[in-house]
Order: C-alpha cells, then sequence, then structure tokens
C-alpha cells in the first residue's frame, strides 16, 4: 500500500464511530486540566455526565458548545494519547512497547519573561531588575491592551501544562519543583514499555544527581531498573551548548528485567571511549561483576549497587560520579569513616541527625532584593562617607546616622579568606557587568583594609533577615557556584556580620565557636575537597548534597586535637579589623595577624594532613587525591615551578604520622 493510501485509510479509520467517542472521551478528561475558569464561577466546564451524554447521544446544544470548547483546546494544546493511538501495543498482552529510543528536549518548563518580550518591548528587556520588570509589565495593561494579553495567554498556557503535569499521575516521580522536560519524558517512556522492554534516552546528568530528580532515580535504583549509564562531559562540543554540560545514554529496563550490578562512566568526551565499556557489559552479562573487579584501579567501568547510592547519598539515594574504578572504592572507604552533615529519613526527609545543631540560611537574593541595594554612587548622592575613611569597603554612615553594610557576594571569598576579590562595574553595551579586583599584597598586609562590594544594603533591613537568636558579629559562609573541575571546588570562610548574597550560603550553629572553627577548617581540607567532587554535577553546592557529605562531628576531636586545629584556623582567618567580632568571641586580644603567604600554605597544609589522617586516608591514596586537581597542579607549575600544594601536604601528611595520639 502506498503512502497517500495510507493516509486517506487512516482518515477513514479516526472517521469511525467508536475512534471518534474514544478520542472524545479522552479529550474531554485531560482539558479539564487546561479549562479557563472565569473570575469565581466555574461557568460551563465538563462533568462525569457529559460522557454518559455522549454515549448516550443525547442532543444538546449546551453540550456541543461544550465540546467546541474542548476541541479548541485540544488545538492548542496538541493533545496525544498513547494508547488510543497505539491500541495494538496498549491493549493487548505486550501493554507496552518493546523499545523506546528519545532525545528529548532538555528544557525547563516555565515562561520566562525576558524570552517573551524580546522583540516586543526594549524597555522590559531593559530593565535594571526583576522588580522593574513587573512594574513595567502591569503598566502595559494602559499602555499596550494587545502585547498585554498575549503575555497573559502565554503565561497561563504554560501554568495550565504544569498543573496537568503535576495533578494527572502520570508524572508522579519527575513533577517536584520545577519542570523539567528531560525527566518528564524519562518517566513517561519508562512506563510506556512492557515489563520485557528496553528505554534509552539521552539526557542531562542532573536527572541521576538533582535534588528534585530523587523520586524518580530512588524508584528506578530500587527496582533495580538501570542497566546502564554513560556520563558525558560536553568539553568537545558534541551539543552545541556550554562545554562544563554533562548529559547521559541512559538505558532502563521494563518491570520484569532488573540488575544488581549498574555498569557505569562518567565525565567521558567522546563516544569512542565507551566501546569497550560497551563489548565488556554485552559479552561478560552472566559474569559482569567479577569481569569489572578484576579490571585495573584506573579503568573508566565503574560498578555500582544499590547499597552504594544508600552509603554515599542515603538521603535521596542519588548517584555521585567518578572518573574512575579508584575513586569510588576510595569514596566507599571515606564515608565509613564519617557520618554525614545532616541524616533523614528517607522516606519522608525527617531530620534523625544533626550532631553540629546546622541550619542553613541565606540572607539577600541578588535579583528579588536588588530593590533594597545602594551603589557607592547612590551613597555619596545621600552624603553618606565609609567609616572606615581609608578604605571605601566596610559600613558606610549617612548623615542621618543611618549605616549601610557591604553586600558580599560569592567572588569575593576563598579558603579562609573574605577579602578575596573587590568588587566593581564594567561597561558592556547598554548594561553594567560586575567584574572583580583581586587583592594586592599591600592590601592584605594592611588589616584595615575591607573589601570593597558593589552593593551596600541598609542596617535595619540587614537586622530583618539576621535570625533573632543569632548572637555572632560573624558568619560562617561557603560559595554555592562552583566546579568539579575548577582549582578548588568547595570554598568557605568566616565573614563579618553583615549583608550577604545568596550565592554564599551561611551555616549557623548552635555550638561554640571553637567548634565552628573545627568544622570550618573539616569543609575547607583538601580531602573533603575531593570528595565534593565525586558528588557535584551541576556549577553549584545544593543544600541536599551538603547535608549528606561526610563530615566529622564535634566529638570526633580530642582536646589537644581541637586546640592545634583552631589556633591555625584563628590565624588563617582573622587578617583584618572588621572580624574584631569574632576575635571578642575567642577572647583574642593581639591584632589580626600578619599576612604572610608562605606561612599560609604552610599552615592549610597541616590541616590538610591533619584531615587526611582523620579521614584514614594512606599517602598512597592521598597522593592520588592531590593529583586529581589538575587545574591547580598546573597553575601551581606555571607560578612555582612545582606543585606547591602536593608537596606542602605530603610533609605535613608525614609530620602527622608520627603524632597518632592526636587521632585516638
Amino acid at each position: 500500500m502506498k503512502i497517500k493510501e495510507k493516509e486517506i485509510k487512516y482518515n477513514q479509520l479516526r472517521k469511525n464511530k467508536n475512534y471518534q467517542q474514544t478520542i472524545d472521551e479522552a479529550n474531554i478528561w485531560t482539558a479539564t486540566f487546561f479549562w479557563t475558569f472565569e473570575g469565581t464561577a466555574l461557568g460551563e466546564i465538563p462533568r462525569y455526565t457529559t460522557i454518559e451524554q455522549l454515549r448516550d447521544n443525547i442532543i444538546d446544544p449546551e453540550l456541543d458548545n461544550l465540546m467546541k470548547k474542548v476541541d479548541k483546546i485540544v488545538e492548542n494544546n496538541q493533545f496525544f494519547h498513547w494508547h488510543i493511538e497505539f491500541p495494538e501495543v496498549f491493549s493487548s498482552e505486550i501493554a507496552g512497547f518493546d523499545c523506546v529510543l528519545t532525545n528529548p528536549p532538555w528544557d525547563v518548563m516555565e515562561f520566562i519573561e525576558m524570552e517573551f518580550f524580546l522583540g516586543l518591548s526594549e524597555e522590559i528587556i531593559n530593565a535594571k531588575n526583576k522588580s522593574d520588570r513587573i512594574k513595567i509589565i502591569k503598566m502595559l495593561k494602559e499602555k499596550n491592551l494587545e502585547i498585554f494579553e498575549k503575555y497573559k495567554y502565554e503565561w497561563r498556557k504554560i501554568k495550565k501544562i504544569g498543573h496537568f503535569i503535576k495533578t494527572s499521575n502520570f508524572y508522579k516521580l519527575s513533577s517536584k519543583g520545577k519542570l523539567n522536560t528531560y525527566a518528564l519524558f524519562t518517566e513517561r517512556c519508562w512506563n510506556l514499555i512492557s515489563p520485557n522492554g528496553y528505554l534509552g534516552i539521552i539526557t542531562p546528568t542532573g536527572l541521576i544527581m538533582n535534588y528534585y530528580m530523587q523520586d524518580l532515580f530512588k524508584t528506578i535504583v530500587k527496582k533495580k531498573a538501570i542497566l546502564n549509564l554513560f556520563d558525558f562531559e560536553n568539553r568537545n562540543k558534541l551539543f552545541n551548548i556550554d562545554s562544563r554540560f554533562r548529559f547521559c545514554l541512559l538505558s532502563l529496563g521494563g518491570s520484569n528485567i532488573s540488575q544488581d550490578i549498574i555498569p557505569m562512566t562518567f565525565y567521558t568526551l567522546d563516544p569512542r571511549e565507551i566501546q569497550e565499556p560497551l563489548s565488556i557489559i554485552f559479552e561478560n552479562k552472566k559474569d559482569l561483576k567479577e569481569k569489572i573487579k578484576r579490571l585495573p584501579d584506573n579503568h573508566i567501568l565503574i560498578p555500582l549497587e544499590k547499597n552504594d547510592f544508600e552509603l554515599f547519598n542515603p538521603n535521596t539515594l542519588t548517584s555521585p560520579s567518578f572518573r574512575v574504578k579508584k575513586a569510588a572504592g576510595l569514596l566507599r572507604n571515606i564515608y565509613h569513616q564519617s557520618p554525614i552533615l545532616i541524616k533523614r529519613e528517607l522516606e519522608n526527609g525527617d531530620i534523625i541527625s544533626n550532631p553540629w545543631k546546622i541550619s542553613i540560611k541565606t540572607l539577600f537574593h541578588m535579583s528579588d532584593d536588588s530593590g533594597l541595594f545602594f551603589t557607592e554612587k547612590m551613597l555619596k548622592n545621600l552624603k553618606a562617607q565609609p567609616l572606615n575613611n581609608n578604605c571605601l569597603g566596610g559600613i558606610w554612615k549617612d548623615t542621618s546616622n543611618n549605616k549601610y553594610y557591604p553586600l558580599y557576594e560569592g567572588r569575593m571569598i576563598w579558603h579562609y579568606n573574605h577579602r578575596f576579590n573587590s568588587m566593581s562595574f564594567a561597561k558592556k553595551g547598554k548594561k553594567r557587568k560586575a567584574k572583580s579586583i583581586v587583592t594586592s599584597l599591600n592590601n592584605y598586609k594592611n588589616p584595615w583594609f575591607f573589601a570593597k562590594p558593589n552593593y551596600w544594603i541598609k542596617e535595619e533591613n540587614l537586622n530583618e533577615r539576621v535570625p533573632d537568636n543569632y548572637n555572632n558579629n560573624w558568619f560562617l559562609g561557603f560559595r554555592e557556584i562552583t566546579g568539579a573541575t575548577n582549582e578548588r571546588t568547595f570554598i568557605s570562610t568566616i565573614l563579618p556580620r553583615t549583608a550577604i548574597g545568596h550565592k554564599i550560603i551561611i551555616l549557623i550553629s548552635e555550638l561554640n565557636v571553637e567548634d565552628k572553627c573545627v568544622l570550618l577548617s573539616n569543609i575547607n581540607s583538601i580531602v573533603f575537597d575531593y570528595i565534593v567532587r565525586q558528588k557535584i554535577s551541576g556549577t553549584s553546592i545544593s543544600l541536599y548534597m551538603l547535608e549528606q557529605l561526610p563530615i566529622f562531628p564535634p566529638e570526633k576531636y580530642n582536646k589537644n586535637l581541637k586546640s592545634l586545629i583552631v589556633s591555625r584556623v584563628i590565624e588563617l582567618v582573622y587578617t583584618a579589623h572588621d572580624l574584631d567580632g569574632f576575635a571578642k568571641d575567642l577572647k583574642i586580644q593581639n591584632e589580626p595577624y600578619e599576612w604572610d603567604s608562605e606561612r599560609r600554605e604552610r599552615i592549610q597544609a597541616d590541616l590538610d594532613g591533619i584531615y587526611a589522617h582523620l579521614y584514614k586516608i594512606n599517602k598512597q591514596d592521598l597522593e592520588y587525591i592531590l593529583d586529581t586537581f589538575k587545574t591547580l597542579k598546573r597553575k601551581e607549575f606555571d607560578k612555582f615551578n612545582e606543585y606547591r600544594t602536593r608537596r606542602l601536604i605530603l610533609e605535613a601528611y608525614d609530620k602527622f604520622s608520627k603524632q597518632k595520639e592526636l587521632f585516638e
């Protein structure tokens, strides 16, 4: 039969009375999720009796009008009913497809105002911030009703699709948080295969690592449905997207197909790299576990099992990622040495243990709170001046005695260093772009030099955001934005009690200042950094990931070890007078410590050596860990003609190997 004849035959089948009745019923049910209500009145809507009226062939003008509305909704939203379009697949014993192969869109299903108004309103596109943009959009109702109505229609359309996804029960595992299309496709396609079927899908690696994907990934792990997974980093530009973006080839089996071991590779750059792992998988199906066990430590094929996800991420069962087989074994050993920061019930998320009594907070959102920001120019217009006359950073005060506190951003901090960068603006077209100004050695040596931000916040607004029961004049915070291939990944320090943007996460603990110094040293250690690199999937440290990192509890430290760590942390942190509050809590009466770069390197290496011993890392494994920091290694060879951090840490490790009583 020719294509044209098939088309004619197909259209004839679609006119069949039984077919039409079936599709009308499916459309009515689906349309209810997209129905537009006017005001508070329900108006004319499909009810359970509507389908009965259709089946009984009742002639009713109101029913005809209702079906016209249904048809319009169907046309606007392009409904597709799998069980009707493929009756031979879903109405038989097969109960699904034998195989589904797909590369779904990798979008977030949300209404993006900037994209909608592109080419429609330059004023909205060029708005200074989100709050200004919302005001201009509201004014469109009076200025340009046609564009406003288009905006309202598109906004409602996305909301209705989201309502269907979240409430129709087709996407129970993938519809939490932002609606990522790749997760929705994965769940839907997995449910479309038969019990003996297979699904192959190309999806962002976030599917196996992100918080809002945990219900979906947790379920496929528990059902042992993952047959293999091959993760890629886009550095060779396989797709025309960010080179740091990661995606994976994921194979899942139907309900009758399960596999205890999950063969996985991570960070591959070229599809040819997985040819050998594929051969190993398909040639050793019966004894795959034993075959992989015999592979060398540097092999990229990594075997993971359900209990690995329970060990590495017990709160979510999401996946870590490893470059080689050795890394997985190393992380298993590390996780056996320490509990995680916060342990939760797997099913309901209730906290089981929180030894540091940690709560996690952000103060100011850089976009949503932009209406509260003051620039240097705005402060000068208020006749405000810095309290420290020799430095534009720090607190300013106006003629009415109102104080304005500097707003710290992520790039302003480094390990044990709250003065890493000052901020400025660079012109880029019509918009200003923030730029960093690296702190000079002379400024580091000046304890009255404070990092200069781009914005300040009024004291009263700061006080509104700080918890009432928070009594310290300083914060412990870390950078949220980072990457697994950066020079370093987890970056934290002590900051003054000041305004802090949401890209610095604040850790609030009920414990004393000495304990917090110990916590800071743990999360700044290079072994901890290595652990984070195995867990991070994108360019930010998520809070759920932080909770599941192995961090030693306060009782791990004996008196001598704690004293040794705290003294070193104090010297690294207290280098400027804007942390006098931190020094006061520690009962330190001397001036800030002088900045000595070489001494700081040795002190930090001491702390790194201590934590290598605490995590029970042998010297060979420590050398391996240090060699994985390739960007750090390259930069230090360019600067010092040696990998100095490696040498100093190994020397410190050897030194503390002779002081075993510290770790007992």
